[in-house]
C-alpha cells in the first residue's frame, strides 16, 4: 500500500521593525491607477507557491462608501472589463478584522486575498483564518512607477541590483520580465509569514475606537438594507456642496492635462505614452478617448506589446485640446 506524505509549512514568526500596512492602506497608497500583472502558480502540488504563467495587467480599485472602505473591484487593463472583486456589501466578500484588515475573504468559501509590499495575493484559507503560504495561488505583483532624474544632476550610472530593477518597473518591454524575476527571488514562506505574524500581533493589540465601532454599524446597514440603500447614501454625498467643488476643481485641473484623441480611420487603435504598446487605451474606429497631454504619445493597430506605433502627438503641444487620427 502506498503511503502519500504530505509536507506541511509551518509559520515561524520574524518580526521586522517596520510598522505594517493594512490591506485598504496598502490599496489606498496605490491608487486606482496603480497596475498589477498576473502570476498564477507554477505546480499546484508544489510545497509553496512558485511563479508561473503570466496573465493580464489590472487595475484593482478600492471600493469606499461615506469614506468608509468595503472591498475591492480588479478590472483588466487591456479592455477595462471586470476581472474580480470582494465587496461587503455586494456580494460575500469580508474583512477578517476592522480596522486593522489583514486580508479580504469569502463569507463561506476558502478564497481570500492579502495585500502584502504592496501586491494583491490570493490564498484559499482553512478555518483558523491564518495565511499559510503552502496555500498561495495567485499573486498581482504591482508595477512601481520610474522615478524621473532631472537633467541638471546626471549621477554616475551603476549596475544595478534586482530590487533597484524592479524599481523601476513599466520601463520599456523588460517590465514584466522584471516583475517575474522579483517573484521569484522572495522567499514566500518567510514573506507571508512574516506578514501573517505582524498583521496577528496588530490585530490582537487593537483597542476599537468610538469612530471604528460607527463605521463598523454602517457597513452592517449598508449590507442589511442593499443596494438601494448605499445609492442614496452615496448621491447624497456626490450632491453635497463640497464635492460638487472638489468636482468643478478637479475638472479644471483636468482640462489642463488633457487630450482627447479622435480615431478617424476604419479601425481599432489603441494609444499610449509608451513606444513598446505597454499600458494603451482603446479607441474604436470613429471614437474618441482621452489621453495626457504632457506625455509624447503613439497609435498602434493592434494591443500587443512591440508591434509597430507611429507618434502623433509631441508632450505638452496641445493641452486641453483635441487631435485627429487619420
Amino acid at each position: 500500500m502506498n503511503t502519500i506524505k504530505f509536507t506541511i509549512v509551518a509559520c515561524m514568526l520574524f518580526f521586522s521593525a517596520s510598522a505594517q500596512q493594512t490591506f485598504y492602506e496598502q490599496l489606498k497608497a496605490n491608487g486606482n491607477d496603480a497596475i498589477y500583472t498576473t502570476f498564477y502558480r507554477y505546480n499546484a502540488t508544489s510545497e509553496v507557491y512558485t511563479p508561473g504563467k503570466q496573465g493580464d495587467d489590472l487595475h484593482i480599485k478600492l471600493i469606499e462608501i461615506g469614506g468608509i472602505p468595503v472591498g475591492f473591484e480588479a478590472y483588466k487593463v487591456k479592455d477595462g472589463q471586470y476581472a474580480f472583486g470582494f465587496h461587503e456589501i455586494n456580494n460575500y466578500g469580508r474583512s477578517d478584522h476592522f480596522p486593522i484588515t489583514k486580508m479580504i475573504k469569502h463569507k463561506y468559501d476558502r478564497e481570500a486575498y492579502a495585500m502584502i509590499d504592496g501586491s494583491l495575493y490570493q490564498f484559499n484559507v482553512a478555518k483558523d483564518g491564518k495565511l499559510n503560504p503552502q496555500q498561495l495561488w495567485e499573486v498581482y505583483v504591482l508595477q512601481q512607477k520610474e522615478v524621473p532624474v532631472t537633467q541638471e544632476k546626471k549621477p554616475k550610472k551603476k549596475k544595478k541590483g534586482l530590487f533597484s530593477r524592479f524599481k523601476n518597473l513599466g520601463k520599456g518591454s523588460n517590465s514584466n520580465n522584471a516583475a517575474f524575476n522579483y517573484l521569484k527571488s522572495l522567499d514566500i514562506k518567510t514573506h507571508v509569514c512574516n506578514y501573517e505574524a505582524q498583521m496577528t500581533a496588530m490585530q490582537q493589540s487593537y483597542t476599537l475606537t468610538s469612530k471604528d465601532k460607527s463605521a463598523i454599524a454602517k457597513i452592517e446597514k449598508f449590507r442589511k438594507e442593499g443596494k438601494e440603500y448605499v445609492k442614496r447614501y452615496n448621491d447624497s454625498i456626490y450632491n453635497s456642496p463640497k464635492e460638487v467643488e472638489n468636482r468643478r476643481k478637479w475638472a479644471k485641473i483636468n482640462g489642463r492635462t488633457s487630450l482627447t484623441v479622435k480615431n478617424n480611420t476604419t479601425s481599432t487603435i489603441w494609444i499610449s505614452s509608451s513606444k513598446s504598446n505597454f499600458s494603451n487605451t482603446k479607441i474604436n474606429a470613429g471614437g474618441t478617448g482621452n489621453a495626457d497631454c504632457r506625455s509624447d504619445l503613439y497609435y498602434f493597430f493592434s494591443d500587443q506589446k512591440g508591434v509597430k506605433g507611429y507618434k502623433f502627438y509631441t508632450a505638452n503641444n496641445a493641452c486641453g485640446s483635441s487631435v485627429t487620427i487619420n
